[in-house]
């Protein structure tokens, strides 16, 4: 019985030290989605801000990476749009934000936010919130 006991703690002490030393391994991986974007109406020429929130849930000192769709296009940074980044704040938990001015007509779209973690292939994606962007009507 002592035996079995000594090998299970040196089978979880490689396994601590294969996720501190090896974060890609695919036991040391894990992101939780905890807020996605939700969605919004703004008027055409205001500010939409959407947010998604994530935590990386296995402790690793790599930091969570975010991208952004508009329907099925990656969303770059442009001269209206910027993507921004929290620190993590005391549960680890990140806050992506993607921030559109002077929005126009073909910003209208289903937003997703994807987060993910030292490997990409174990990201987690977002439901889908739609940015409805409204004309004003001038009556001069």
């Amino acid at each position: 019985m002592f035996h079995v006991v000594v090998f299970i703690i040196i089978i979880i002490i490689i396994i601590v030290f294969v996720c501190l030393f090896f974060p890609f391994c695919s036991m040391c991986v894990g992101v939780n989605l905890t807020e996605g974007p939700a969605a919004q109406t703004v008027l055409a020429g205001q500010t939409a801000n959407l947010s998604c929130m994530a935590q990386n849930v296995t402790g690793s000192p790599h930091p969570l990476m975010f991208q952004w769709m508009a329907n099925t296009t990656v969303v770059s940074p442009s001269a209206r749009i910027s993507r921004e980044t929290s620190a993590p704040d005391s549960n680890g938990v990140v806050t992506s934000f993607l921030v559109i001015r002077n929005t126009t007509f073909t910003d209208f779209g289903r937003y997703r936010c994807n987060a993910y973690s030292f490997r990409l292939e174990d990201g987690v994606e977002s439901e889908g919130a739609v940015l409805t962007i409204q004309c004003t009507l001038n009556n001069e």
